[in-house]
């Protein structure tokens, strides 16, 4: 086989029987290829519609991250900068540089009306994609067609994985390639190329969100499952060589850049991470009640209960089972994330959803067991060929009542959920406060917002967007307003989210603007405020002649991380 041009004439072993559950399997006869062609094309058909199905307009604005990453794409493509602001090393870009790509590919600002739309389209793909490596990760685990293909629809039909799957996430391009890299290990070859595949899908997990680093150990667990004794040492090693290159290129950037270490009058990495770590505060444990990351997980539970609870309890189980042990440690390490406390993202739960459907589909599949052909147990005798039919049948009980409970009470509840957002628009009076801007916010004038409509009122109006979560923070955003408040025509907010309260403290220019403003203009929970700049005259004495700012904040980590909250909300709850 070859790999960039080059033979590799030594990667291939003999099959170590002591290795793995048995010896490379054929290849399947053309009608068994055709028969698994269907059933992966019947899942991709059903979650695919159930994705697209009001795609635009559920979920709306519950997290201010989405309209983040739609903006440092948009810089990333049109400005030609790592961010629309100081980028100060909070997450690597390879995420939204994806996102820029599809919108290159696309031109899709050119035929929306709402810049997101570009982001959730492209969501879409990546979760057709991650299907497909969803399914093939099956096949490779040694599910049956209809086992792969049902984790394919738990997967992508759960309302948890709508709400997650269309969502402008990092975490979702994080998860495909996370599926992608297990995929890769999983193969009956046991080939450097898998070990290559598997090292550099994983390093475009880490550059794409950091977090997904944590599933490390059980990717390498997969990859000692499925490589040969003799070079195990040899591949493992490549592995890491591949795979810290990869991700070693981010550091490396920061080197050049001169952002490595901290230092005055610039961001840096170290600084950064050393906030992420030490300074930031955390969420808390799930054990504690009421924690913030005890809420996080109810919104979970409140979206679909079914699919976590089965995911969880399919794990135990799966650690018996020999090929599904690193797959359920993958579940187990995140969990054990969340019952230590620290700082868990809004979107933590978007790759266990993958684990859990396939943990459930492999343990279902193994309950299941392989039918047995006629000539089976022909030794045996009449009672013996008996005994077998019914105890092959008796341990099928449990995956019976599991798919005839899935069929009567979990499937309509799932139907229930995606009919009643179908006819939701989260995002109608956002459309109607960046209409109202185009139409009557003067050319050049400052509109301080969320990142939501940041894009559309930088491309669509005359305006100037400035971000609420950048102000008092960002060196950049500090020369633009050098008479603080005062530089502030318009404001577009919604006072009814908890996040707003989380960006007045240590925004002292965003609070003298509130102070000074007054609301002008309705559109549902958003207000669009008018700042009232006083005349000299009105000034004290003291005042006058000099900038009414205040300093702005040393730079050094991501304003708007606080902005998503440790805590998130529950669905009907307003946020950014």
């Amino acid at each position: 086989m070859t790999l960039a041009g080059v033979t590799l004439d030594w990667e291939w072993e003999e099959a170590e029987l002591d290795l793995l559950d048995g010896p490379p399997p054929s290849p399947p006869p053309v009608r068994r290829r055709w028969a698994t062609l269907l059933a992966l094309g019947a899942a991709l058909a059903v979650v695919g519609a159930a994705t697209a199905w009001n795609l635009q307009g559920y979920p709306g604005r519950v997290n201010n991250d989405e309209g983040t990453y739609m903006a440092r794409a948009w810089a990333m493509l049109y400005e030609h900068h790592l961010s629309n602001y100081t980028y100060f090393w909070d997450h690597p870009f390879g995420g939204w540089a994806a996102i820029a790509g599809w919108m290159r590919l696309t031109d899709g600002l050119a035929w929306t009306s709402r810049a997101l739309m570009v982001g959730r389209d492209f969501m879409w793909v990546v979760t057709m994609i991650t299907s497909v490596l969803v399914f093939v990760l099956a096949r490779r685990l040694g599910m049956s067609r209809v086992a792969s293909a049902a984790a394919v629809a738990l997967f992508g039909l759960s309302p948890l994985a709508v709400f997650y799957h269309r969502l402008v996430f990092l975490d979702n391009l994080s998860t495909m390639w996370v599926v992608a890299a297990l995929a890769a290990a999983a193969t009956w070859r046991r080939s450097l190329a898998a070990v290559v595949w598997s090292a550099a899908f994983f390093a475009a997990a880490t550059w794409s969100k950091e977090t997904s680093a944590l599933l490390l150990p059980a990717l390498v667990w997969l990859l000692v499952r499925y490589t040969p004794r003799r070079n195990r040492v040899k591949y493992l090693m490549i592995f890491a060589v591949i795979y810290g290159g990869l991700v070693g290129m981010w550091p490396l950037l920061a080197v050049v850049k001169g952002e490595l270490l901290p230092g005055p009058g610039h961001v840096s990495m170290l600084g950064e991470s050393f906030y992420q770590l030490a300074v930031r505060p955390g969420t808390g444990t799930i054990l504690h009640y009421r924690s913030a990351t005890w809420v996080q997980a109810s919104l979970w539970f409140h979206l679909d209960r079914w699919l976590p609870e089965a995911g969880m309890a399919a794990a135990l189980p799966a650690l018996v089972i020999r090929r599904y042990r690193p797959i359920a440690a993958a579940i187990g390490i995140q969990v054990l994330y969340l019952v230590k406390g620290g700082y868990v993202p809004y979107a933590f739960v978007t790759v266990m959803i993958p684990i859990w459907a396939l943990l459930i589909s492999g343990v279902a599949d193994t309950v299941w067991g392989p039918g047995e052909p006629a000539s089976a147990g022909s030794g045996l005798g009449q009672v013996g060929r008996g005994w077998a039919l019914a105890w092959r049948w008796t341990r099928r009980i449990p995956v019976i009542a599991l798919a005839a409970g899935f069929a009567l009470v979990v499937a309509p509840q799932w139907w229930g959920s995606m009919r009643a957002q179908a006819s939701s628009n989260g995002f109608g009076t956002q459309d109607q406060a960046v209409a109202w801007v185009k139409q009557h916010v003067p050319a050049g004038d400052i509109v301080v917002c969320d990142d939501y409509p940041w894009v559309d009122i930088k491309i669509r109006t005359r305006a100037v967007p400035v971000s609420l979560w950048q102000v008092n923070s960002d060196p950049s955003v500090s020369r633009m307003l050098p008479q603080g408040y005062k530089n502030i025509s318009y404001m577009i907010l919604d006072p009814s989210s908890p996040l707003m309260f989380a960006a007045l403290p240590g925004r002292p220019t965003l609070n003298d603007a509130i102070r000074h403003s007054t609301v002008i203009k309705h559109f549902g929970t958003i207000r669009i405020y008018k700042v009232r700049v006083p005349r000299p005259s009105q000034l004290p004495s003291s005042s006058r002649g000099r900038p009414a700012g205040r300093a702005p904040a040393s730079p050094g980590r991501d304003p708007s991380d606080s902005r998503t909250g440790p805590a998130g909300h529950l669905p009907g709850q307003p946020a950014f």
